[in-house]
């Protein structure tokens, strides 16, 4: 994995797993950009790593309860929207239990975050959702432009000139 990939998927690590109740991230690299999964919820665990992955590729996503068992899985495929967007397909797995059919949603490539209700975990009553926000993968370059004018800032009393 090339390192300007490393640090997008970091960077998209540091804000996705911050959330309540959040504890798994899987991260898809897709169309040059990073789309960060997280699992909120009571879960055991869900797919986690990193995924490089075509327009229109299926990723497998898997939830997991506090037992090891399968609580939910769908297949997840992500296409270009309107411009400015991807549509997410939520799709049903081979495995069950899974949608009972196909949902999709829009997002936009950059700044916005998209909640997917997946289901009600039976063993605690409490709802489940996988969580969805693009990245652009952050390059060693543009990590260095940042630092210098951060640095810049601060030496000179936060004004820049």
């Amino acid at each position: 994995m090339k390192i300007s990939q490393q640090l997008g998927i970091l960077a998209a690590l540091a804000v996705t797993g911050c959330g309540n109740g959040t504890h798994e991230f899987q991260s898809i690299i897709v169309d040059k950009k990073v789309l960060a999964v997280s699992t909120a919820g009571e879960t055991d665990g869900a797919s986690t790593g990193s995924q490089n992955v075509g327009l229109g590729e299926t990723v497998h996503r898997v939830i997991h309860g506090k037992q090891g068992e399968t609580l939910f899985a769908y297949d997840l495929a992500i296409q270009r929207g309107d411009p400015g967007t991807y549509v997410l397909h939520l799709k049903r797995a081979a495995q069950e239990p899974t949608f009972a059919r196909e949902r999709s949603v829009s997002i936009q490539e950059v700044g916005q975050s998209v909640r997917v209700e997946l289901m009600e975990n039976p063993q605690t009553g409490k709802k489940i959702a996988d969580a969805y926000r693009f990245f652009q993968p952050v390059t060693l370059g543009s990590l260095h432009r940042d630092l210098v004018h951060a640095l810049h800032l601060e030496i000179h009393g936060g004004v820049s000139r």
